[in-house]
């Protein structure tokens, strides 16, 4: 459920950021890489869930 609407989510501001500036698409990635880092316990466990 929270993947899905992550997942719905990052599709589109990847869409608009890539559409406006690559730069921009590369801090994102950076900030994403980050947050996963940070959280990675959580989102492996909500990935698990979803799959």
């Amino acid at each position: 459920m929270l993947y899905n609407m992550c997942k719905e989510y990052m599709s589109r501001f990847f869409i608009k950021v890539y559409l406006s500036n690559s730069r921009l698409l590369w801090c994102a990635w950076h900030f994403i890489l980050h947050q996963v880092a940070t959280h990675g316990e959580l989102f492996i466990s909500e990935m698990r869930n979803t799959v």
